[in-house]
């Protein structure tokens, strides 16, 4: 299992997710699970997840927050098609399967 350092070191966060989306790095970005939380710093309500996955027109990867972002499924793909819902499907299975271990 790759950690990543290019994410926040903690669960992202709603606008997070949208910024991720947004970015010409990334295809898209989608929350596995999301759950209420309050900002400790200004105790404002957030929509946070720790489960997220990302994609690329290349890859697919499943990633879940411990106390690192920890990448537990990658798929390359050949491009944006059908390929990749498979991809996403088997992404979205592996953060399942390995949460709940």
């Amino acid at each position: 299992m790759r950690t990543l350092s290019s994410l926040p070191d903690r669960p992202v966060t709603q606008a997070e997710v949208t910024a991720l989306n947004d970015s010409e790095r990334l295809a898209m970005a989608v929350p596995v699970t999301q759950e209420d939380a309050v900002r400790t710093d200004d105790r404002e309500q957030v929509t946070i997840t720790d489960q997220l996955i990302l994609a690329t027109d290349t890859w697919v990867a499943g990633l879940v927050y411990e106390d690192r972002w920890i990448e537990v499924e990658r798929v390359d793909i050949e491009g944006p098609g059908s390929e990749r819902f498979a991809a996403l499907q088997t992404c979205e299975d592996a953060i399942e399967a390995h949460t709940e271990a």
